[in-house]
């Protein structure tokens, strides 16, 4: 009995266990549309950290979560076996690739377990996606790969674009909460990964203040509680502007709510910068150390930034070669696609 057979005469909770970035959640989701339409008797269950789940509190057609904490040691290795146990899951897809992923769902008793054989954990799946068949092609058609693998079911370009649900009420709250009451840009000036991907604060400062005085934008400086420090010395260069800080003052939902109210989110290659676009917003992302091919976002409203040089992609967290890549990104070179955006003049 091949996979297609197992997965379609699964009726109950089919565990599909996203991963814990969140721009790999997003560029993940569309195996959603893939697999339930496979898998139409059964009730998909996204299994993932806590601020995972949350981007698809409002998905469409609704969708089960589970929130799971991250597996940092043996503790929380062994909390996650026990509320999946719980569960009774039938199957598990993974789209998680890490070993400890397809050991749980066993240790779980999960019957049929699914995933690429990364790892070292090929002996644990019942259907093992061979990497060697996607490792050099973009992250989101990895995803792709491992549900078409597993379903027999092809879709069109068009069906497999990322996609993440705001409430035109959530906009409304946020707005109200930071008291913004004009039309704005979301600026996000961190990277969790790491310094390598960050362009330059006061590069940052620069192009915001061009965007408002060509554009008449608010600008908001938005990002995680660790990135506070950082948004607070951008604002500090924009005293001769309107700008407001909300770094480390926002949810998950209010972040999707921030960036879907916008006119345009300016981000580094991050979570964020896969978010804005999935939610529908303009945006403009800079690459520096690595590869807008691999992980750059699939949607249609974003455009790219990003100078190719001799060192990259380098994948390092922290640049020891004088940062080239994001050097050779100019404030011109991201204001010029901001106006092409602002002003519907962008043909791409």
């Amino acid at each position: 009995m091949d996979s297609f057979e197992i997965l379609e005469r699964l009726r109950g909770k089919v565990l599909v266990r996203f991963p814990n970035w969140i721009g790999d959640a997003v560029m993940a989701s569309p195996t959603l549309k893939i697999l339930k339409s496979r898998l139409k008797d059964a009730d998909l269950v996204i299994v993932a950290p806590k601020h995972v789940c949350e981007l698809f509190k409002f998905h469409r057609p609704p969708v089960e979560v589970l929130p799971v904490p991250p597996v940092k040691n043996l503790k929380s290795f062994f909390k996650n076996v026990r509320i999946l146990k719980k569960k009774k899951f039938e199957g598990a897809i993974l789209f998680q690739n890490a070993f400890s992923a397809a050991f749980t769902t066993f240790l779980a008793g999960i019957p049929f377990r699914a995933g690429l054989d990364t790892d070292g954990r090929t002996f644990l799946l019942n259907v093992a996606v061979p990497f060697d068949k996607v490792r050099n092609i973009h992250q989101a058609e990895i995803f792709y790969f491992i549900a078409q693998f597993l379903t027999g079911c092809l879709h069109h370009d068009d069906e497999l674009l990322p996609s993440l649900f705001v409430e035109e009420s959530e906009v409304a709250v946020v707005k109200n909460k930071f008291s913004i009451d004009q039309p704005y840009l979301v600026v996000h000036p961190g990277a969790a990964y790491g310094t390598a991907k960050r362009w330059f604060p006061e590069r940052f400062a620069n192009v915001a203040r061009m965007i408002q005085k060509e554009f008449n934008l608010l600008i908001v400086l938005a990002g995680s509680e660790q990135e506070s420090a950082l948004c607070s010395r951008i604002k500090g260069m924009l005293k001769d502007c309107r700008v407001i800080n909300v770094s480390g003052k926002t949810s998950i939902r209010e972040m999707l709510g921030l960036q879907a109210g916008s006119e345009l989110v300016i981000s580094n290659d991050s979570g964020p910068m896969h978010t804005s676009a999935a939610v529908g917003t303009k945006t403009v992302a800079i690459f520096g150390p690595t590869n807008p091919e691999k992980t750059g976002p699939k949607n249609r409203n974003c455009r790219i930034i990003y100078k190719k040089i001799d060192c990259a992609p380098c994948k390092l967290r922290h640049c020891p070669y004088g940062h080239r890549c994001m050097q050779e990104i100019t404030e011109g070179d991201v204001f010029s696609v901001v106006s092409q955006m602002l002003s519907n003049t962008d043909t791409s």
